[in-house]
């Protein structure tokens, strides 16, 4: 009788062992950079009030085929790196975003036109990945995912990029462009 229980405890551990490592294996891994919750974003080295209050990355593959505005064409089961991320608005009427160009809205309402990047890497090396995201406005000055905030307002999106393989071990939001209005 004890020589059966040993035998039933070995076969299930054996059992576990073997799904832990199949789980392992096919799960996705998870870049983490801690730094890219909860500060406000820098613009050109210039301070900005927008609030980057969380981003979560995942792997993820291409569900159906589509082209990106630049041509390049993306299979179905490519693929990608996501990034979900929750943006605040801190700026307003007293405060508002910097003018996009020579003139600046009148009156100011504290509306956001938002240009976000990432910046992907391995160990030291950055990676070049095509941008797939999609974007609340067409932007070709500084390219990026448009996203429009008006004053006070908190919205999630996501960021995403079509990649070879899962060798991104650190991740940076970037904001490009932040202004009154869109850019021309």
């Amino acid at each position: 009788m004890r020589k059966d229980f040993v035998v039933i405890v070995l076969s299930l551990s054996i059992l576990l062992a073997g799904s832990l490592v199949f789980f392992w294996e096919n799960s996705p891994a998870f870049p983490s950079d801690e730094s890219q919750s909860s500060k406000y974003l820098a613009c050109q080295e210039n301070d900005t009030r927008i609030y980057l209050v969380s981003a979560i990355a995942y792997y993820d593959t291409a569900k159906v085929m589509f082209s990106t505005a630049d041509g390049l064409l993306v299979h179905e089961g490519h693929l990608l790196f996501v990034v979900n991320f929750t943006l605040r608005n801190d700026y307003s009427s007293v405060d508002p975003p910097p003018p996009s160009g020579d003139i600046s809205v009148s009156p100011p309402d504290g509306t956001a036109y938002v240009s976000l990047k990432l910046k992907l890497w391995r160990n030291t090396q950055r990676i070049d990945a095509a941008d797939v995201s999609l974007s609340d406005f067409s932007n070709a000055f500084s390219g990026g995912a448009g996203v429009i905030l008006s004053s006070g307002e908190t919205v999630s999106r996501s960021l995403c990029y079509a990649i070879d393989d899962r060798n991104i071990d650190r991740f940076m939001v970037e904001a490009v462009f932040v202004g009154d209005c869109i850019p021309l």
